[in-house]
């Protein structure tokens, strides 16, 4: 997987083509004259949008560089400042695309639902990270390595970042046990792996 960077966008392309983009929607405008910049989301031939915190008149906005103008309401350094924003919130949602092993198979309803963070009120990947936090806050670091070993170790299993709780069943959990076994992993890790996973379930 390669990175296209340009000045005010960055993509990521792989044989799905997925692309991140600040725009706006001349149609959504609302009653000041505004419109919301959105992070336009591509995956799979369709197409998605995630609001910003930031509005302005779409003549101050560049539609091809993606980008805030100077002149309208912000000042210069304000403009450079949300531009700055907008860059960074691109950059993450590449990031946490890019480490979906599996997204050329992924539909963009479960796509967004990472961009989002939405899958953490109900996945595997949620949950453990509630859990983490909650025995680094306990001060009990032990546990807290263990679900980190457990979660890291479940997520390369998987490939993705998102696991709901109803593919955890039977069956997966046997293909989990056989793939650590067949990278020569410890019968008792393996054992802390599967006793942590269907606790966090």
């Amino acid at each position: 997987m390669s990175y296209i960077y340009t000045p005010f966008t960055r993509h990521f392309k792989n044989c799905t083509m997925s692309t991140f983009k600040a725009t706006i929607r001349k149609k959504v405008i609302r009653k000041d004259g505004t419109a919301n910049i959105k992070i336009r989301v591509c995956h799979q031939k369709k197409t998605r949008y995630i609001a910003t915190d930031y509005y302005i008149p779409p003549k101050y906005f560049d539609a091809k560089t993606g980008t805030v103008k100077t002149g309208g309401p912000y000042s210069k350094d304000e403009v450079d400042k949300i531009n700055n924003k907008l860059q960074i919130k691109l950059g993450i949602m590449a990031d946490k695309a890019e480490k979906q092993k599996n997204i050329r198979f992924m539909d963009i309803g479960s796509l967004m639902k990472i961009l989002r963070d939405k899958h953490r009120e109900y996945d595997f990947f949620g949950l453990a990270e509630e859990r983490i936090n909650k025995y680094k806050k306990l001060g009990n670091l032990n546990y807290m390595d263990l679900f980190k070993f457990t979660k890291n170790t479940v997520e390369n299993f998987c490939g993705t970042s998102i696991l709901p709780f109803e593919s955890i069943d039977f069956s997966w959990l046997t293909r989990l046990e056989y793939t650590l076994k067949l990278r020569n992993m410890r019968p008792n890790s393996i054992s802390i792996h599967m006793r942590n996973t269907l606790v966090s379930d």
